[in-house]
């Protein structure tokens, strides 16, 4: 009887114990700091389970963290096709494009972002013969470029990493036949459950934690100072691509406070304490939420000010905010979940995010040399890809010796792939 007595308190010890570490439901992570964003539900580790495992509408991903600017508020998304686009950006990559006359696909955006890197699922690799990505500074006629690029291939997906010297508004898509979803990386929100503080708590309870609890019915508030704030510090630098205020627009007894946030400063620090970006609203009106676009500097803190003074002598400035979110990607050189591994040594230039997979091409060169090229494919055991290039070394160096658009070398590397998987 003894014994029984000691399996059933160890069994039930081994319970609390494991509820200790166990996250709230709808929550994953180290620290329970990643939010669901399955369309069903998560599991411990973050990955969608149940009857529709797959991410919601406006995330995707191997955990559904990145938020795809391709969904977001204010995108319109066309095509010359009869048919509407709603499969681009269903989730299911099953269902791609039925019409043959589909040439081109075109995303416009009402604001303009910082991009960094976009999926595009094909039907097959085998069918996907070329594509031509183009980016414009906002709606004029005018394409530009990537100047610096680099690329990932996992049949039927390709990447597209792109270092760009200028805000982007809208992306059009050429040669898009064969095209099933496409996603476009928003940056993944560092701030939840981060270290947050603020110069003060109203009646000691608003904390600012509650303005990355990822809740969206809690906030922060301070007392009236002359310059209230807020900060959030991240637990390593991360490339800040855009930051999201959710303003709190009325109070308890429905009285409107949206202005306490107009007028707001916005400050970026890195590591060193220096100032990488400000930022100083100049709405006349007080909006909902305030998206803060970022050209990809590297940073640690965010602090938040109001300033907004109402015209009564007596009243000082409020801080309050319901969300404050700060997207971005891993360094160069880093990847994973929690920005915490390299990529591997042999890679020639960096690796992706999710995966730490090496990229295959980067700036204006294709092979850039051969004998380097030789070496990251022996090293990465592409014995058959590596035997194709060695086949084809007079291809190679005529590729060096010129500059070609992105859709060459999307044939280019497509062309390698598809022998290497026919061997």
């Amino acid at each position: 009887m003894s014994c029984i007595k000691v399996f059933i308190f160890a069994v039930f010890w081994e319970l609390f114990l494991h509820s200790l570490d166990a996250c709230d439901k709808g929550w994953f992570g180290e620290r329970c700091q990643f939010k669901c964003h399955c369309q069903s539900d998560c599991d411990m580790e973050g990955q969608c389970v149940g009857d529709k495992p797959r991410c919601d509408y406006r995330w995707f991903g191997t955990t559904c963290q990145y938020q795809d600017l391709a969904t977001v508020n204010g995108t319109t998304i066309t095509s010359n096709a009869r048919e509407n686009t709603h499969w681009l950006t269903d989730r299911d990559a099953q269902t791609c494009n039925n019409d043959p006359g589909l040439e081109s696909v075109l995303i416009v955006w009402n604001t303009e972002y910082w991009f960094t890197w976009m999926r595009i699922v094909m039907k097959s690799l085998a069918q996907f013969k070329s594509v031509d990505v183009q980016f414009n500074q906002n709606t004029s006629s005018q394409m530009l470029n990537c100047t610096k690029f680099t690329l990932n291939t996992s049949s039927p997906t390709l990447e597209i990493h792109c270092s760009l010297d200028f805000l982007v508004r809208q992306i059009t898509i050429k040669s898009a036949a064969d095209l099933c979803d496409i996603y476009i990386s928003g940056g993944v929100d560092f701030a939840l459950k981060q270290m947050a503080n603020q110069s003060s708590n109203y009646e000691g309870t608003e904390i600012a934690s509650l303005a990355v609890d990822g809740n969206f019915n809690t906030w922060s508030h301070t007392e009236n100072e002359d310059k209230p704030s807020l900060n959030v510090t991240l637990p390593n630098p991360r490339l800040v691509t855009r930051i999201v205020l959710y303003n709190r627009m009325y109070d308890g007894n429905n009285y409107p406070i949206g202005h306490r946030l107009q007028n707001f400063e916005l400050k970026a620090l890195d590591e060193n304490g220096d100032p990488q970006f400000r930022y100083k609203d100049n709405n006349s009106e007080p909006l909902h939420n305030y998206t803060v676009v970022i050209a990809g500097r590297t940073v640690i803190k965010i602090i938040v000010y109001a300033t907004y003074k109402k015209p009564v002598i007596t009243e000082r400035p409020i801080l309050t905010l319901v969300e404050l979110q700060i997207f971005g990607e891993c360094l160069p050189g880093t990847w994973g979940l929690y920005c915490n591994q390299s990529c591997p040594s042999y890679c020639p230039v960096t690796c992706t995010q999710e995966e730490g997979s090496c990229h295959l091409i980067h700036e204006e060169e294709c092979c850039d040399d051969v004998a380097s090229l030789e070496q990251y494919l022996s090293l990465t055991g592409s014995k058959n890809l590596l035997r194709i290039v060695q086949g084809h070394k007079d291809v190679c160096q005529t590729l060096l010796q010129k500059k070609f658009r992105i859709k060459l070398k999307l044939c280019t590397i497509i062309h390698w792939q598809k022998q290497y998987m026919n061997q």
